[in-house]
């Protein structure tokens, strides 16, 4: 498994606009207070990705894009144990990490 790239950002990007989450993001970046609590729209953020992601275009998005940061298969990516995948998950990019880039994100939408 390597580490998150800058190329992974672009390819981060590209899936959002895939599979519709651009908006979402964008509803929940424009009503974060500054003062917000980061964690919470860290979790409002999670819990809307795993409802827009239940469909199976969306899915194969997830694997193609997840795949070569693990470097594995996309099919590899299929057979594994879900907490092994989230698990790798954790370990390419920290919950730090991504706090910092949802708010970082979060602030350009506005």
């Amino acid at each position: 498994m390597r580490e998150l790239k800058t190329p992974d950002l672009f390819a981060f990007v590209r899936l959002i606009d895939k599979i519709g989450l651009k908006e979402e993001i964008q509803k929940i970046g424009l009503k974060a207070d500054p003062k917000a609590d980061i964690e919470k729209l860290g979790a409002d953020i999670l819990f809307m990705l795993l409802e827009k992601c239940t469909t199976e275009a969306a899915e194969q998005e997830i694997y193609k894009f997840f795949a070569p940061i693990f470097e594995v298969t996309v099919e590899e990516i299929k057979d594994m144990d879900p907490f092994e995948f989230f698990e790798k998950v954790k370990t390419v990019a920290s919950l730090e990490k991504w706090k910092s880039f949802f708010s970082s994100a979060a602030k350009l939408t506005k």
